[in-house]
């Protein structure tokens, strides 16, 4: 299991700027965050620590200050697989807001203080390169999938309410993180914030990558509470509890024979 990544940043030129320095600590922070979220579910985000600094080429090495093994390898291998193209084994953390994060990190390739590339290993083995083509490859990996009409239900969580309004529903079947388009209007933003951490099905326009599982939601069209009601009688194996009386099939069958 790795246990650590290394980040090299490789100017265009000759020199790394420090605002261009500054520019990609804050992108790696905020990939980093993404997958730790969709591995770990915590929110708040566990702790990461700087175990390594070189020069000339600006280099950090990372690892999770407590357990985290399952994060860096979830990094390693979805990293080296949206840029070499192998997306047949891109990891289900990768999600739409994780790919997101990494599209976004193109800026660091713009610029008169812009890097060339920033190198990543893991344990010293050299796992992918994020350059000015990686944004290319997650338009082309997000292209390549199919949208539909459907419903999907899941957890709500991750509310965001400004700019491209949206939020995050933890699909029950798959596991993955679909961010889904909040529509325009108060009463829906209200309606997402009364639902949050609650099961909910949502219907709308559903963007599948190619593997079939799906990615985002956009056209909402309906959010429905399906958070099981506690008053509600729970089954036990073999019983029906409306019909049974929550009784299970061998007892049900002998009252009514007795």
């Amino acid at each position: 299991m790795a246990e650590s990544l290394e980040f090299a940043l490789h100017p265009e030129a000759e020199t790394v700027y420090y605002a261009a320095l500054v520019k990609a600590l804050i992108d790696i922070q905020g990939l980093i965050r993404q997958v730790d979220y969709a591995v770990s579910r915590e929110k708040r985000g566990r702790p990461w620590r700087v175990v390594a600094l070189h020069n000339p080429i600006p280099t950090v090495t990372l690892e999770p200050a407590v357990d985290g093994a399952a994060v860096v390898d979830t990094l390693a291998q979805g990293l080296r697989v949206v840029t070499t193209g192998d997306t047949a084994n891109l990891p289900t953390e990768f999600n739409e807001m994780v790919l997101s994060d990494l599209r976004g990190m193109g800026r660091l390739f713009k610029g008169t203080d812009r890097l060339s590339r920033v190198i990543v290993r893991s344990q010293g083995e050299e796992v992918a390169v994020i350059d000015r083509t990686t944004p290319h490859r997650i338009e082309v990996l997000e292209r390549s999938g199919y949208s539909a009409l459907g419903s999907i239900e899941g957890t709500l969580d991750a509310i965001n309410v400004h700019g491209n309004r949206s939020f995050t529903i933890w699909d029950r079947v798959t596991g993955v993180g679909i961010r889904c388009s909040i529509p325009r209007g108060e009463s829906w933003k209200q309606r997402v914030i009364s639902l949050l951490e609650r099961r909910v099905l949502v219907r709308g326009l559903i963007r599948y990558l190619r593997d079939g599982r799906p990615f985002s939601i956009t056209e909402v069209t309906d959010i429905i509470d399906r958070t099981p009601d506690p008053s509600w009688p729970k089954a036990t194996f073999g019983s029906i509890p409306d019909l049974t009386g929550g009784l299970d099939s061998v007892e049900y069958l002998s009252a009514i024979r007795g």
